[in-house]
């Protein structure tokens, strides 16, 4: 039986993910399908190239003592000095995202996994074009899918550049252009890909909801994250009909983490991991898999 895993968006949540593969692999599920979206492509491409989740927990913790967070300096100082001039510029987000392609572009390739069809594991990496509103699924075998009118699929891509794609958060990350169109993140249309799995090959499917779960949070107090709170609501709201097909959602419940809050990446990875532990025999049931409970 194959298991496919969703991993949704979140930020710096997203190392929570890595914490819940190591629970599932120390219990003798090893996922074969993974999408991931936005923070969760980037798990998702990592552990698809050939890591384990400890090496992938290294990865993302040696990394994040570094600044990953490349600001476009020269293009916020001229966008401010128009402010002050009365003729403001143009924008289209404060950071770059090139040292987190850069970083994951790297990782990937030292596996053998420079192209998303290059993968060990069957991979899906959403991003959403923000002209047209459709869906850009980068996928490791686009012959498995028909074109449909919502959704274009593509396995003719780097895959550290899917991942750049899925995490440009709007207004945060840059778009990223890939073949002539701007693409954003792909929790605009799709934080929780679950129905793709299926059609990759999984029997059963775990998704991992680290967006908004309709908890009050009374820290939502700068524009930075009252813009998140409003995407990660309205995701919520897409969600609730995508993860019908999921078997089990596991909801870690991390929303007290904010966007790009890295100092807490190794809180986040062990949440990820508790969360996952307390309710493993769920998990099992859920996935026909009664003879692994102990």
């Amino acid at each position: 039986m194959r298991i496919g895993i969703a991993l949704s968006g979140g930020g710096v949540r997203g190392a929570v993910h890595i914490g819940v593969l190591k629970a599932l692999e120390e219990n003798g599920i090893y996922p074969g399908v993974v999408s991931g979206t936005s923070a969760g492509s980037i798990i998702a491409a990592l552990y698809c190239s050939g890591y384990s989740p400890d090496e992938i927990k290294g990865i993302v913790e040696e990394n994040a003592k570094n600044t990953i967070i490349d600001f476009d300096v020269r293009e916020i100082y001229s966008y401010v000095k128009s402010l002050f001039a009365g003729r403001p510029n143009k924008i289209d987000g404060f950071i770059k995202g090139n040292k987190i392609q850069k970083i994951v572009g790297d990782q990937c390739k030292k596996k053998g996994c420079q192209y998303i069809k290059e993968v060990k594991k069957a991979i899906a990496i959403p991003a959403v074009d923000i002209n047209s509103a459709k869906i850009n699924m980068f996928v490791s075998d686009r012959s498995l899918f028909k074109e449909q009118k919502e959704i274009e699929y593509d396995d003719d891509i780097e895959l550290a550049a899917a991942v750049r794609a899925s995490i440009s958060y709007p207004a945060v990350f840059k778009p990223c252009m890939v073949k002539g169109k701007r693409l954003v993140d792909g929790g605009i249309r799709n934080n929780i890909p679950v129905g793709v799995l299926k059609t990759m090959g999984a029997d059963r499917v775990i998704a991992v909801n680290l967006g908004y779960a309709g908890k009050a949070d009374k820290d939502i107090d700068d524009v930075l994250e009252i813009a998140v709170q409003s995407i990660d609501i309205m995701a919520y709201v897409i969600s609730k009909d995508l993860v019908r097909e999921a078997n089990y959602v596991l909801l870690p419940e991390v929303y007290d983490v904010k966007l790009l809050e890295t100092a807490r990446i190794p809180e986040c990875i062990e949440r990820g991991y508790q969360a996952a532990v307390k309710v493993m025999p769920e998990i099992k049931r859920a996935l026909g898999l009664g003879h692994l409970l102990r």
